[in-house]
This record gives structure tokens, sequence and C-alpha cells, in this order.
């Protein structure tokens, strides 16, 4: 039987991101296991899921601040920094 790596919402298709987030489940329980985690401590698997979403993402952890703050990440695609909303991200 052949699995289906796409699935269609609102009349896009996206990839099927199961591998990459059971990596990035995995990875977080890693770092927790340490019993030494801080909130910076789980960056690193958050920046590869965030690039495996869309390869034309460019992913940036501790960007210089911002009018609206000192985000975590900030997202570009194609050089462009792509909105607040989706483009600035704050691990809390």
């Amino acid at each position: 039987m052949h699995e289906d790596k796409t699935f269609t919402r609102t009349n896009k298709t996206m990839p099927n991101l199961t591998t990459e987030i059971n990596t990035f489940l995995n990875s977080c329980q890693q770092v927790l296991s340490t019993r030494h985690a801080t909130e910076h401590s789980y960056r690193k698997s958050l920046e590869i899921l965030l690039g495996a979403v869309n390869n034309s993402l460019k992913v940036l952890n501790e960007p210089k601040r911002q009018k609206v703050g000192a985000p975590d990440f900030i997202l570009f695609r194609n050089g462009v920094q792509i909105g607040f909303r989706v483009g600035l991200i704050n691990i809390f």
C-alpha cells in the first residue's frame, strides 16, 4: 500500500510532516531528560521543525530587537520577513 505524503487543506497541498514532528518531539524529550534545560535549550529543535515546514523559509534565532519587542525567531521567505503574526515567534 502506498502512503500518501500530502494532504489538502483549504485548497493547498501541504507536506505530511509526521516524521519532522516526531523528530521534534523526540529532540525535546532528549533536552528535557537532561534536567538542565531552559527555554533556550529547545530552540534548535524548533528551528529545525520550522525549516522543515517549508524549505523556502529561513529561520533566524535570537534576532535583533524589533518595534514589537525581542522575538525569539524571525521567519524569512526569499529574503523578506514574513508577517508579524507568522514571522515573529516567542517561546513561553
